[in-house]
């Protein structure tokens, strides 16, 4: 079953690094470079790319305590706030990078991980899952730092030719996408009547979807 999906936000990276900064906005530019500049007066500040398949593990359970650290943990809805959640991530990872596919990005201070991204590729795209970055230093905008060292190193990496940054397609993801575009996703079912009971379901809440926007 298709169902229709909220718009995600697209980096085309085809043209390479150059083509795709100079692209952005002047203002995105120069806030980018005022965060950066105001980091290094902090300190050292390094980006670094984990692909590997055994070096991930020690960055990743750097990157949860990240997470949690910030308004996601306050919230809980950090991933380390159910349990399950995290040892379905921890396989996905170690599944993505023994099939060479995960990049986890990695932006320190004095060696203190202050931003991080988790990257998944599938072809020629590379898919943006989960992003976190130091709550104490949000007025030096590590996020829009580790960003742009994030599309730098994948428009620098060969074969891949979009970011995307999935959805929802919040303000700052606009600011560093080329184009949003609708999306769809597919639900399958198990073909036994447990999967034919939650088809109908499924069929039935879309069909009232459908009649409520189409009505005056």
């Amino acid at each position: 079953m298709e169902e229709s999906h909220p718009c995600t936000a697209l980096a085309d990276l085809s043209q390479g690094w150059e083509t795709y900064h100079s692209a952005l906005s002047k203002k995105l530019r120069a806030n980018t470079n005022r965060a950066e500049n105001g980091l290094r007066r902090l300190g050292d500040v390094s980006f670094s790319t984990i692909m590997g398949k055994k070096d991930w593990r020690a960055v990743w359970d750097e990157f949860l305590r990240l997470e949690a650290a910030g308004w996601k943990g306050r919230a809980g809805g950090a991933i380390v706030a159910r349990g399950e959640t995290e040892a379905f991530y921890r396989r996905v990872l170690a599944e993505a990078a023994r099939q060479g596919r995960l990049r986890l990005y990695a932006l320190r201070l004095n060696g203190r991980l202050i931003g991080a991204n988790l990257v998944m590729l599938d072809g020629s795209t590379a898919y943006g899952w989960k992003t976190a970055y130091a709550p104490d230093l949000a007025k030096f905008s590590p996020g829009n730092v580790l960003q742009r060292h994030v599309t730098r190193a994948l428009a620098e990496e060969d074969g891949i030719r979009t970011l995307d940054m999935l959805d929802p397609v919040t303000e700052w993801k606009r600011r560093w996408a080329t184009t949003i575009r609708p999306r769809c996703h597919l639900r399958l079912f198990s073909p036994d009547w447990k999967g034919w009971l939650l088809w109908r379901i499924a069929r039935r809440r879309v069909e009232m979807e459908v009649r409520k926007e189409g009505s005056p």
